[in-house]
C-alpha cells in the first residue's frame, strides 16, 4: 500500500477507491495506525470470504478532512457509502461499488442499492 499512498501524495489525489482491497479488520487497524498522520482506511468486506469482492476507500488527510466521515455498508463486500464534507464545508457522498459480472446478479444487485437508498433516506 506504500505505492497508493506514493502516488496519491505526487498526483495530489484526496480520495482513491478500490476494489477487491483483501483487507481484514486487524489489517486495517495496522494500516491505519501505521499512516495515521497522511491517511485515512475504510473498507466493506465479503462476508462469505475475505478473498474475493470487497471495496474501499483511502482519504489522503492532507487534502480532505477525515473527522466526522461515516462509511455505510449498502451491500457487504460489494457498495460502501462515504458521507463527508468537500473542501467549502458542503455535503459530499461517495458510492464505492463492486458490481456481479452476469447480467441477472448485475440487475439484482442495482435493485438492492435503489431500495437501499429508498429505506435508508
Amino acid at each position: 500500500m506504500y505505492h497508493v499512498w506514493r502516488d496519491m501524495c505526487k498526483t495530489k489525489t484526496a480520495v482513491t477507491c478500490l476494489t477487491e482491497p483483501r483487507f481484514n479488520d486487524k489489517q486495517k487497524e495496522d494500516f491505519n495506525r501505521l499512516f495515521r498522520c497522511t491517511l485515512r482506511l475504510e473498507f466493506s468486506q465479503n462476508p462469505n470470504t475475505a478473498d474475493a469482492m470487497g471495496v474501499a476507500v483511502l482519504l489522503n488527510k492532507n487534502l480532505v478532512k477525515t473527522t466526522g466521515i461515516i462509511t455505510r455498508e449498502v451491500v457487504p463486500g460489494r457498495a460502501m457509502l462515504v458521507e463527508m464534507r468537500n473542501v467549502s464545508n458542503s455535503p459530499l457522498s461517495i458510492l464505492i461499488v463492486y458490481t456481479p459480472n452476469t447480467s441477472g446478479e448485475n440487475a439484482m444487485f442495482w435493485r438492492t442499492i435503489q431500495q437501499w437508498f429508498v429505506d435508508n433516506n
